[in-house]
């Protein structure tokens, strides 16, 4: 698989489902609210209807007023208020919540219209015979208010239950979307987890594995042994470091034995000058080529018991060896060689 299609859909994957499980509980939540706009105990329903009561309120004492009091100034306030009471349940009337009653509304506005007629007809009433006209016109309009009043609580009981009902269905509702959210929260964290641990045992663990063989590799080439599991790119890094790590032993047992060769045929000439006649100097000189010959084949053979440590077949050996030619053939070396540099 390879690494940025994997990541590029573990991205994906958590996008997507927090998406999904985010806007579905934001639809729920504004359904719930629009709900409780239009039916609950708050709704725009039961507000206009709290209106209407306080108008028809007002509206019945400046009838009272008009008709039984004859304060004929107060006739054009019964017409406005007349108007804001009509207005009202026409508002009313196209709410959710009282949308069923309309029938009932309307009533409530033609019964608001035959009191302000009486009142109407009332203005229009002169002479010695106004009150008694006025007094009758008044019974009329308790009846009718009577009426209006008997429809209102009507209204108000109606709608009070059906708001309680209403707040009985938005509060199961709203539990059932707190437990979604919960259930929402919870399912993307699985998932979370889950393509966490996914990527951990898909790239983090090989890379991993790779890096510890890396470390193991760097004295011991047999113990690169890694799966090549993972991503594309883990496996190609897998296959490059293997092949770098045999390509380097190669080298090196190649280039030891190679080297080998010819410090052997330098070793065995120079061995073979030194059965010839030659003076005191130079029988010292050769000598002292035959201690570096010697001394660079012993880390030329280093090399290579390194290349058996590599391939696990180096034996270790005790042997006797005396210190005092060990140093001074350390020395030799150097010795000859300021020896050469005076002269």
């Amino acid at each position: 698989m390879n690494l940025k299609m994997h990541t590029g859909r573990l991205l994906a994957i958590c996008t997507v489902t927090g998406f999904l499980i985010g806007g579905g509980l934001v639809v729920g939540y504004r359904h719930v609210d629009q709900q409780a706009y239009e039916l609950g105990a708050q709704s725009v329903a039961i507000q206009e209807f709290k209106h209407l009561k306080t108008e028809v309120k007002t509206y019945v004492h400046l009838t009272d007023k008009v008709l039984v009091n004859d304060e004929v100034g107060l006739q054009n306030s019964t017409v406005e208020w007349s108007d804001r009471i009509i207005e009202s349940t026409e508002k009313l009337a196209g709410t959710a919540l009282a949308g069923d009653r309309e029938s009932d509304i309307q009533a409530l506005g033609s019964e608001i219209a035959s009191v302000q007629a009486l009142i109407q007809e009332g203005a229009h009433y002169q002479g010695a015979g106004r009150a008694s006209k006025l007094h009758s016109l008044a019974k009329r309009a308790d009846v009718i208010i009577e009426s209006i009043i008997t429809r209102i609580e009507g209204l108000s009981n109606q709608l009070q239950r059906r708001s309680f009902n209403h707040e009985e269905d938005l509060a199961a509702q709203r539990t059932r979307l707190m437990i979604a959210t919960w259930i929402g929260a919870t399912v993307y964290a699985v998932i979370v987890l889950m393509s966490w641990f996914w990527s951990v045992q898909t790239i983090v663990r090989p890379i991993e594995r790779l890096s510890d063989a890396a470390e193991r590799a760097k004295l011991d080439n047999e113990s690169f042994v890694v799966d090549e599991s993972g991503p594309d790119e883990v496996r190609r890094l897998t296959h490059n470091i293997s092949a770098f790590v045999r390509t380097r032993a190669d080298f090196l047992a190649t280039m030891s034995h190679e080297l080998r060769t010819p410090l052997n045929g330098i070793i065995n000439m120079n061995e073979l000058m030194m059965g010839t006649k030659l003076d005191p100097e130079q029988h010292d000189l050769a000598r002292s080529a035959r201690s570096a010959g010697e001394a660079l084949l012993s880390i030329i053979n280093d090399i290579l018991d390194f290349s058996k440590i590599q391939a696990k077949k180096l034996t270790l050996e005790t042997a006797a060896f005396g210190l005092r030619r060990l140093v001074d053939a350390a020395t030799e070396i150097v010795a000859t060689t300021r020896t050469m540099t005076s002269i």
